[in-house]
């Protein structure tokens, strides 16, 4: 009899990504209610592993509180190992039980309540 458990093991190994994931694409970490841009820089072979880099971030006017926020790739940034969590649905850091990566999009806020 095949356990419920090994059952999720193995879809989680054969089953596709249910996104794409390329190296340059953007990401946001999210932590709380901050969020950070990131870039994917290196991925595994089947994408369930990816390394992300922390992009630079300034307003679009500098000076202006409203202006738009431009991100910038910096290859000096701090680097980030992410898996993919086929239960949670969404990428998280390595070793971490808490923030996930949204693909796709930078995106840069913080809270200002904190």
């Amino acid at each position: 009899m095949i356990s419920f458990l090994s059952c999720i093991k193995t879809m989680a190994t054969t089953n596709p990504l249910p996104h794409e994931v390329y190296v340059g694409q953007g990401a946001t970490y999210s932590i709380g209610s901050d969020s950070y841009p990131y870039t994917v820089i290196e991925m595994s072979a089947n994408g369930r592993t990816i390394v992300l880099q922390k992009d630079t971030t300034e307003r679009a006017v500098p000076g202006d509180p409203t202006s738009e926020w431009v991100h910038k790739r910096n290859p000096e940034g701090k680097t980030m190992k992410a898996t993919w969590r086929p239960r949670l649905g969404y990428y998280r850091e390595s070793g971490s039980k808490c923030g996930h990566i949204t693909l796709g999009s930078r995106v840069y806020y913080l809270d200002p309540s904190f």
